[in-house]
């Protein structure tokens, strides 16, 4: 009966010690799943981010672009404003050529206000998560800044057809692409033109804006 008692015994510690190897190499593969899925996240977060990264570069540099065109009418607005001050100095007597070049001042000043708040918001517009947007008002607002900075002898025009449907992707994305397009277009006409940006629905099998 002893022998028997100690054989049982024997069995049951060896039943333990394997199950409990079982256990451990069980514990070693989750800890071993559970890095791999974490360098994994790790690796899809730090892509995100470069992507992100990549694409805010990317706006900065059509804001460049647009930079470079408003720099002079900018100065062009500096010069109008200081020569209007100096004839008011020595025309102040004149009350009417006053009014005439202080209205001139105001609508110069508001006009590189509005430039420069419409730039504002186009550098300070963070790229986004795709989602959904509404293409008209992005092309409407882009078309915009870009018809108060382009040369007085280049012509911007758009049109959006009606009753577009919400397009799913990122805003800034694609409004930088058509900075870059209509900047591009912009420098290839020295001697002045006109630039028309047109925005349908394409009806094929995967209807595209």
């Amino acid at each position: 009966i002893g022998l028997l008692f100690a054989l049982a015994a024997e069995a049951l510690l060896l039943m333990t010690a394997l199950t409990a190897r079982a256990a451990r190499r069980e514990a070693d593969a989750l800890a071993l799943a559970a890095q791999e899925s974490a360098a994994a996240r790790a690796e899809a977060e730090s892509r995100a981010a470069a992507e992100a990264q990549l694409r805010r570069i990317e706006q900065l540099g059509a804001l460049g672009k647009l930079s470079a065109g408003v720099a002079h009418d900018f100065n062009n607005l500096v010069n109008s404003v200081g020569t209007a001050s100096r004839i008011m100095r020595d025309n102040a007597g004149d009350e009417a050529q006053v009014r005439r070049l202080a209205q001139m001042m105001e609508e110069a000043t508001e006009r590189g206000a509005r430039i420069t708040r419409r730039m504002l918001d186009f550098a300070r517009r963070a790229p986004e998560s795709a989602g959904h947007f509404d293409v008209a008002a992005s092309v409407d607002a882009v078309c915009n800044l870009l018809s108060e900075t382009l040369p007085r002898d280049i012509a911007l025009e758009w049109a959006v057809a009606t009753g577009l449907p919400p397009v799913r992707g990122e805003r800034s994305e694609f409004e930088t692409v058509i900075v870059n397009l209509v900047t591009n277009a912009r420098d290839a006409m020295p001697a002045g033109g006109a630039i028309f940006v047109s925005v349908s629905l394409d009806e094929g099998e995967h209807p595209r804006v």
